[in-house]
Parts: C-alpha cells; structure tokens; sequence
C-alpha cells in the first residue's frame, strides 16, 4: 500500500488554513458538490489529535467512487494553477533570453522579475494551502487501503501515489513532518521553475487518468443496459487528450473493473472507444435477449388493436377468418425484413476467410446490447403492415404473400421516406 494510508498523524498538522486535512462527506453515496469538503463541524466533535473518520459505509463502492469524484472536482483547478505557473516562467525565461546583453552564462531571470509569475505562484499556493493533494489522498483511501481495493479496485491506489507525487513535486508550504516531502519554495529560476511546474503537470494528469477511469466506469454501470460510454468525448470533462483512450481501454481490457466484489456489467469495444452496459441479472438478461420476440409479439398486438377499434368505428370490415390472414401477413412482412437484414450480412462473405468462427456466447451479448435497436426495427414493420391491410391486400393467393414479403424488404425504405417527406413538407 502507498504512503498515503499511514499519513494521518502528520497530515493532521498540514495543508489546514481552516480546511482541514482529511474532510468528510456527509453523503457518500451522493453527487458531491465542487469545492473542498467542509469539516469544521465533524472535527469539532472529535478528540483532540484525532481526525474525523469515514462512515460506516464509507469504503462501500459508491463511498470510495464518491470520494474520487470530490477529489476530481479539485483535479482542474489544481492543473490550472499549475499550468498558469508554467506558463508565467516559460514566458519570463522567453524575455531574459531576448534581453539586451542576456550573455550566456547569465541564466534565466529571477522569480521575481515578473509580476504575473508572482500571481501565478501565488494561486497555486493558496489552492495548496486549501487541500494539499497529499490531504485529499489521504480521505481517499481512508484507514484501511485494502476496503478502499476491494471496494473499487487497484486505481484508487494508483490515483492515491499519483496525488502524492504530485504533493511531492509541488512546492508549497509543508510542516518538517508532510508525508510528501518536498520543497515549500518555488525556485527563484524561471527555468527551473518552469521545469518543476511541469513535473507537477505530469502528476496531476496521471491522476486525472485514474480518476476518470472510475468515474468512466461507474457511469457506465449506470446506465441502461446497451447504453454507450463515448471515452474520447468523456475524457474531455477531465481535460485529458484523446490519445489518452486508448491507454484507459486497455486497463479495462487487462484488469475488469469489479465494484464491491461484483464484476461492473460493461463491454469494452476498442475500436470505437466506446463502453457498453451489458446486461446483469437474470431479469436484465431475459428481457434484453428475448426482445425480438415479445417485441414482435407487441407490435402485432398493436395492429390487431388499431384495426379494431376501426372495426368497431365501422371504418373496415375484417373477413371471417381475419386473425389468421392477419398473422400470415405480418410473418411475411417480418420475413421480407428479415431476409433485408440476411441480405446485408450474406453480402459480407468472402472465401478469403470461409472460417470465422461465432460464439454462441457473443452472439447473446450481441442481442442483449442492441435489444433497443430491435424494438425500433419493428416500428416500419408496424407501418407496413397496416398499411397493407388496410389497403385491403388480406392474403387469399400466393401472389398477396409475394407482395407482403416484397414491402417487408423495403420497409426501411418505405418508413424512410415517408418520414422524410413529411419532415420536409411545408404548411
């Protein structure tokens, strides 16, 4: 276990201009809110020398996953502090070399030189001086690390050392004792100082990397089954590159996420940087694998239901043995849609590669994660259908099934343009 874990009696005289050092959340399981935890009150109640403790249920998944989002709340102010540093520096090492008679053994100019380097130097000093990212690594993993692992994995460690590092890289104001070490003045060489910023850059952002990948998993766990998790856009939200995804897949990929013990119900799709929600129970996998078939159930439910209340209206007549010419029709117009989709797969064979083999197992993860884009195929089959029949072609000769299974292959189309002309006719 890192450092952090055994910090507490040191972090106590640290970092604390009022804030505290290992501030509790009232709410673990909620949505935390920006801003540094407020303990004032808990460390009141507790005996002198001894820091406010977690809840009960504080090293549960959605505790430590709630501590790890408050921590990356704090995760861009601290980057941008840091970056205005850098950039402060870089400039003024920029002007000292451009400066009348800069020789070459001079060096770059004094912290000092540059107002905007002092104000830099000053934010980032007061954000440490709030909650030193030594304090937040230390409420993150709490007491007892191996909870905080069992709770939500290895990358609530790894983002625990990245925040000490960068408490370590960081200069700010620390007591003999900080856990991080580490010097509390920033050089007085802007290079050198631009230097320091940087390492500090570097910490953070493997930080964020660990961050954003449990809160990218937790989203993902919560959302609908075949639900997606764009990584490259969700990446944006912690400022970190798009060449960043494909690092994170590949933790997911070598390390499944498991929270609470229980395996995270997700699908990683490398290719596209995306994250599935795929089905986890018994109830989630019964309706998302059987989803064409009760859909297809509803959808002729839905016509035989539209068709009667016409009836009733006295709209249409229906023949005597309505129900079953009713079933034959929308078979064949399922079948026409069907065999559109064989079609689209059956042109993708090649003898270059006659022996793909298919799981059976992927071919159930295939369904439960496009149960929703079935549902949704059965929409012009619908239209079509009560269109056919309302139309009065009932099947009573080969030549009616040809045509119903005819405007089952074209349904897309169909439905298609039907919505486009209606979208693009003006009143």
């Amino acid at each position: 276990m890192p450092c952090v874990l055994d910090v507490r009696p040191a972090v106590e005289e640290s970092c604390q201009v009022g804030t505290g050092a290992t501030p509790e959340d009232s709410d673990q399981g909620a949505e935390p809110s920006g801003g540094p935890p407020d303990t004032m009150s808990a460390a009141a109640a507790a005996p002198p020398g001894v820091l406010p403790r977690p809840a009960p249920d504080a090293d549960t998944a959605a505790g430590v996953l709630a501590r790890v989002r408050r921590v990356s709340t704090w995760l861009g102010p601290w980057h941008d502090a840091i970056v205005a540093v850098h950039d402060a520096a870089v400039a003024v090492t920029a002007g000292a070399a451009h400066q009348p008679g800069a020789g070459a053994g001079q060096g770059a100019a004094p912290v000092g030189t540059s107002p905007a380097l002092d104000n830099a130097i000053a934010g980032a000093n007061q954000l440490a001086s709030q909650w030193c990212p030594t304090a937040a690594a230390y409420w993150l993993m709490g007491d007892n690390g191996d909870s905080v692992l069992s709770a939500v994995g290895p990358h609530a460690e790894l983002l625990a050392i990245a925040l000490t590092k960068t408490d370590l890289a960081w200069p700010h104001v620390k007591v003999p004792h900080h856990p991080a070490g580490g010097s509390a003045d920033w050089p007085q060489n802007a290079s050198e100082t631009a230097d320091v910023a940087a390492a500090v850059v570097a910490a953070l952002e493997e930080a964020s990397r660990h961050a954003a990948l449990l809160l990218l998993v937790q989203r993902a766990a919560r959302a609908r089954v075949g639900g997606r998790i764009d990584v490259t856009a969700a990446l944006a939200e912690w400022e970190l590159p798009a060449e960043d995804t494909s690092k994170l897949l590949a933790w997911l990929v070598q390390e499944p996420p498991e929270f609470d013990g229980h395996p995270v119900p997700l699908v990683v799709d490398t290719p596209t940087g995306s994250l599935y929600r795929t089905a986890s129970d018994t109830w989630e996998k019964a309706y998302t694998t059987t989803a064409a078939l009760w859909g297809t159930i509803l959808a002729l439910a839905l016509v035989i239901a539209v068709f009667a209340l016409l009836r009733a209206a006295h709209v249409t007549t229906w023949p005597a043995d309505w129900f079953p010419k009713l079933v034959v029709l929308y078979l064949c117009v399922v079948g026409g849609a069907a065999a559109h989709l064989a079609s689209k797969a059956l042109a993708n064979i090649s003898f270059d590669d006659p022996l793909t083999i298919y799981a059976a197992s992927s071919g159930l993860d295939w369904l439960r994660l496009r149960w929703l884009s079935i549902l949704r195929l059965l929409i012009p089959i619908v239209v079509v259908t009560g269109s056919l029949w309302g139309a009065g072609n009932i099947p009573t000769q080969f030549q009616d099934i040809g045509v119903a299974v005819l405007s089952g292959f074209s349904a897309d189309s169909l439905f298609r343009n039907s919505i486009a002309r209606l979208s693009s006719t003006k009143s």
